[in-house]
């Protein structure tokens, strides 16, 4: 199964997207969006992140994807939708990183969109989250622009973070708005 948007074709995440996900984490800058530290992963770090990602697909509307422009094919990240279990959520959220070349083209909104329909066309879930530090304008207007709102801080992995949160109900408003 594909996921389609007007600019990019997304796929399940496999056991050969290692290299993808290395450019990602290799990149000190998309780094300081994604860990605590802001420090790069290593490769075994990155393999069992990947592992955790394909068994993300555990239930309806639940799973990774990487994407690639429709028209060269160029690597633009992965996004999805997982379980989320920490401190006091216990949700299914919707994350997403893409390579910083391909940064502020509009990407990781265009994936969250889909990816977010997607979840909602093949699950009985009623809403999702999404977090981020206080300081990631960019993530938080990509959560904005999919019809995210922001709920509250919150704690996680020791600093404090802003937590978003989509319902079913407000998805379907917003997308019959156009």
């Amino acid at each position: 199964m594909q996921l389609e948007t007007k600019n990019l074709i997304g796929r399940p995440i496999a056991e050969g997207d290692g290299p993808r996900m290395r450019i990602l984490h290799n990149d000190e800058r998309v780094m300081a969006t994604l860990s605590a530290d802001g420090k790069k992963l290593n490769r075994n770090e990155t393999s069992s992140i990947l592992g955790r990602f394909i068994l993300a697909s555990d239930g309806p509307g639940r799973g990774m994807w990487v994407f690639h422009t429709r028209i060269d094919g160029t690597f633009t990240g992965y996004c999805g939708s997982r379980k989320y279990q920490q401190g006091g959520l216990n949700e299914i959220e919707i994350l997403y990183t893409v390579p910083w070349a391909e940064w502020k083209k509009g990407y990781a909104t265009e994936m969250a969109k889909a990816v977010v329909a997607h979840v909602f066309a093949t699950s009985s879930l009623t809403e999702l989250v999404s977090f981020t530090l206080p300081t990631n304008a960019a993530s938080r207007r990509v959560m904005g622009k999919t019809g995210f709102e922001f709920e509250r801080d919150y704690t996680h992995a020791g600093l404090t973070h802003v937590l978003y949160r989509l319902t079913r109900t407000r998805w379907t408003t917003v997308n019959a708005k156009g």
